[in-house]
This record gives structure tokens, sequence and C-alpha cells, in this order.
């Protein structure tokens, strides 16, 4: 990834040690982070009030960290970002997700609101993970007809997809089958308002 995370909690800490004890953690992890970082860190949302200085914490990481982990599909991490992400980034790739993953007729998503996703990930550079915004991208585009869009998002998707998170994945798969098949693919059309 292009950068760093200021915190990494791996998973099994979580359940092992339970939440106070990652709190506490985290309280000294946070003290220990150069003073830019650490400001920067406290300053990002944790959607509510928090009783101490470890439950902000804990919420922080909760609201804005990353599944991160090896290059082997397996993320067992949860990795916050001081200096990535900001909070208005962040809750806009949320709402984009939920908004391109809505697949009703009501839906108000786009091709170029996946492109705005494609772009966020990578001004983040939250590179470990673009495969996510690729996969959107790919069924916007083969969701308006558009073949030649779908087929270049659906190879990135495949590309950064096998490096990063591994090649038995659903999603693979799907991709691999929108490339070869287009037409044929579940989505094809599906946001045209004519079929």
């Amino acid at each position: 990834m292009a950068r760093t995370p200021g915190i990494m909690v791996n998973e099994r800490a979580i359940d092992v040690l339970g939440k106070k004890a990652v709190s506490e953690l985290l309280v000294r992890a946070v003290d220990d982070l150069p003073q830019h970082h650490r400001e920067t860190l406290l300053n990002l949302s944790s959607h509510n009030n928090a009783a101490d200085a470890g439950d902000l914490i804990y919420k922080i990481l909760q609201t804005n960290s990353f599944r991160t982990g090896k290059h082997d599909g397996v993320n067992p991490f949860y990795s916050l970002f001081a200096e990535a992400e900001s909070d208005d980034r962040v809750m806009q790739i949320h709402k984009l997700w939920r908004e391109l993953d809505d697949h009703s007729a009501a839906s108000e998503a786009t091709p170029e609101k996946a492109e705005l996703l494609v772009s966020l990930y990578e001004r983040e550079g939250i590179w470990g993970r673009i495969n996510e915004a690729y996969y959107r991208a790919a069924i916007e585009y083969i969701g308006v007809g558009d073949i030649a869009n779908a087929k270049k998002y659906a190879k990135l998707c495949v590309d950064h997809g096998q490096l990063f998170i591994g090649p038995d994945r659903p999603f693979i798969k799907n991709m691999q089958d929108l490339i070869s098949e287009p037409t044929k693919h579940p989505k094809w059309k599906f946001r045209s308002k004519d079929v």
C-alpha cells in the first residue's frame, strides 16, 4: 500500500483479549505515535460519544479501519491509516458502496459514481482493496451495456484481486465470465431503463 497504517490490530487479538484490553493497548499505541499522526488519528470520527480515551480510539478504529493482510487472500488486520483517509472520504466511499450495491430500479448508481469510487481508492492509496472499486465499476458499465469499459474494469479487478486477495474467489470468476461473454453476464444492461 502507498501509506503505512498508524494502527493495525489482528482480529484474533480482539477475539482473545476482548474490547477492554484492546482499548488499553490502543491508548498506548496512539500515545507512541508522532504528534501529528496522533492528532490526525484522534480527529477521525468515532460516530458517537466515548466513555474514555480507550473507548474513543476503539470506536475510531471500528469506524475508519480497513481490512488488510498479506497477499494470500486472508485479511486478518483492522488497519487505520491516520494520513490516508479523511472522515469525509471514508463516508463518501461507504455511501458510494451502498448506492452501487443497490441494484434496484430506484437506485441512483451510475458508471460515473463507480469511477468516483475508483478515484477515491486511488487518491487514498487503498491499493490492497482497489479490486472492490474495479468490480463495482465493471458491474455499472455492463449494467448500461458499455462492453469496453466493463471489460477494462473487470480485467483490472481480476489482476488486482488475484494479486491482493487470491485466485480462488467468486468475484474473480464473475469478472472472468464478464470478460469472456459480456452480453451473457447476469447484470447485462440491468441499469438500462428500456430492458
